[in-house]
């Protein structure tokens, strides 16, 4: 189902919605395409939000400080998530909210092309 909550059911929050499920509605998809695009989208904007405003390592450091403490906790217990903390030092939260975007974004955008081709 479509899930809107309370502070997106606002007139703003309803043009927002609307706007990008027109858009993923020109890339071709089929109608539960489209739904299942549309939240993954949402899900990935509002994750993106609640992480840089609420995640557990975040509360008043910058993200490389945040990077750092968590990649610290993971230890060796969990390298790939210690190895990859590493990175995540290196990248603005922007640069890497708008790579992982694309990289959304273009898997919607093949699964769309593929359907046109059927």
């Amino acid at each position: 189902p479509l899930v809107l909550t309370r502070r997106t059911a606002s007139a703003t929050g309803f043009a927002v919605a609307d706007a990008l499920i027109a858009a993923l509605g020109r890339g071709g998809l089929s109608d539960a395409d489209r739904l299942a695009a549309f939240h993954a989208v949402f899900a990935l904007v509002v994750g993106a939000v609640q992480a840089e405003l609420a995640g557990p390592f975040t509360r008043g450091r910058d993200a490389g400080d945040a990077a750092a403490r968590i990649g610290s906790a993971a230890g060796t217990a969990h390298p790939q998530v210690e190895a990859l903390s590493h990175v995540a030092r290196e990248l603005s939260v922007e640069e890497d909210f708008a790579q992982g975007l694309r990289m959304l974004l273009d898997g919607i955008a093949v699964r769309g092309t593929k359907r046109g081709r059927r």
